[in-house]
């Protein structure tokens, strides 16, 4: 099945990557290890990489990744380059509180407490 867009929310201790196509929607969700910029190595990539390989990307296949400081500047050019290594070409990233926020409340307005690790309040 051929990939159109990834979805990656990733905390400290894990990462969650939802696969999908325009046509099919969700198509794959699996797990990784958390993917902090600090902590990258090449395990990690091995672990992507491993999962990735079963699937047909597009060209145009497109990553939204949320991620803690990932607002950063110089932190999304180190994941960028660490996505790279791993085949994936277009990545905007976002914070992950964006993610909760979105999760939460679609598109109304309110608030949400972030807790920690899959804990969300709304």
């Amino acid at each position: 099945m051929t990939i159109d867009f990834i979805v990656v929310e990733s905390g400290g201790s894990k990462s969650t990557w939802c696969l999908g196509s325009r046509i099919n929607s969700l198509i794959a969700r699996f797990q990784t290890e958390g993917l902090h910029p600090a902590e990258l190595n090449e395990q990690k990539l091995a672990a992507i990489q491993g999962q990735l390989h079963r699937y047909t990307f597009q060209k145009h296949t497109h990553t939204y990744f949320y991620g803690a400081g990932c607002e950063s500047p110089l932190l999304s050019a180190i994941l960028r380059g660490f996505l790279n290594k791993a085949g994936i070409e277009q990545i905007d990233f976002y914070s992950d509180l964006k993610a909760a926020c979105v999760a939460t409340l679609n598109q109304q307005p309110g608030y949400a407490g972030i807790l920690g690790t899959g804990a969300i309040v709304s």
